[in-house]
């Protein structure tokens, strides 16, 4: 297995989750719309299973390590690119919840970076929901929280903001690390991969490759080469029919990647294609 990377990167929903991405091989049948709601402190995955969760949590970027590049390169802000917080009511099934759990951890990155903090209040309030309906939400007591928003309305807390945020969603990791919730992680790593290549994609525009954008372009780069990882988590469980109907919405998306991975320096013409082919997949995940 090639690393494009040697750090596991802790950030906001699906990165914790990607450590539990590889247990997908095991689960089977339809996403269950009940989950049992407590803290599970056990370990229960077998040594080989760890093992490969070692190489999957090393092996795809962390989108917010995408986001973040944004407004490294200049580019201003721009909250349409983002799901609404307002649709997260029309989430009926566990399956749009869970990949819309990633998405919202991925725009809750985008939010924190541009230090749109009254935005990222209602963001939490979301990832909270989406947590709570999955099966999580004990990773979300409300004194936790309430650290959070207090320190998301503080300008010059920014970081202090993501350590607490990092920390809830390690002991959300940690209440998926057994079976009857792979599939849930499997589907937040999916939806975090998405958006985060769809919110580069959305901010680079027609902006050229140059050096103030290269680090950009580079971070797309790796994520869109990360996509075979991806891959593996979802054809692992490709008998469930959810997870299915997922791997053919993707496969226009995993044969450019496939081409990219032979063109690491991406031009402006590569990225409009990804920025297309990306954006059918979203849209059709967050409705």
């Amino acid at each position: 297995m090639t690393k494009i990377s040697t750090t596991i990167f802790k950030a906001p929903v699906f990165f914790g989750l990607c450590l539990v991405s590889s247990l997908l091989m095991s689960c089977k049948g339809e996403i269950k719309e009940t989950e049992i709601d407590e803290e599970i402190t056990t370990d229960t995955l077998s040594s080989a299973t760890r093992s490969g969760l070692q190489g999957i949590s090393v092996n795809i970027p962390s989108p917010i390590k995408v986001t973040g590049e944004i407004a490294g390169a200049g580019i201003l802000f721009n909250k349409s690119i983002v799901n609404s917080a307002s649709k997260v009511s029309s989430y009926a099934t566990n399956y749009q919840k869970a990949l819309n759990l990633g998405v919202y951890g991925t725009d809750l990155g985008y939010l924190t970076g541009f230090k749109q903090m009254q935005d990222a209040m209602a963001y939490i309030v979301t990832v909270k929901k989406l947590a709570e309906d999955v099966g999580v939400s004990s990773a979300y007591d409300e004194a936790a929280i309430k650290r959070i928003v207090e320190n998301l309305s503080k300008e010059d807390s920014i970081s202090q903001t993501k350590d607490l945020i990092d920390d809830a969603y390690l002991k959300a990791e940690r209440n998926l690390r057994s079976q009857q919730r792979v599939e849930i992680a499997g589907l937040v790593v999916t939806g975090g991969w998405v958006e985060g290549l769809y919110v580069a994609t959305q901010a680079i525009g027609t902006s050229p490759r140059d050096e103030k954008s290269e680090s950009l372009y580079s971070r797309i780069w790796d994520q869109a080469y990360s996509f075979r990882y991806v891959s593996e988590l979802l054809n692992e469980n490709q008998k469930n029919p959810d997870f299915a109907k997922l791997i053919e919405e993707l496969k226009d998306v995993q044969i450019l990647c496939k081409q990219l991975e032979y063109k690491p320096k991406m031009n402006n013409a590569d990225v409009l294609l990804l920025k297309d082919k990306i954006t059918v997949v979203r849209n059709k995940i967050t409705g």
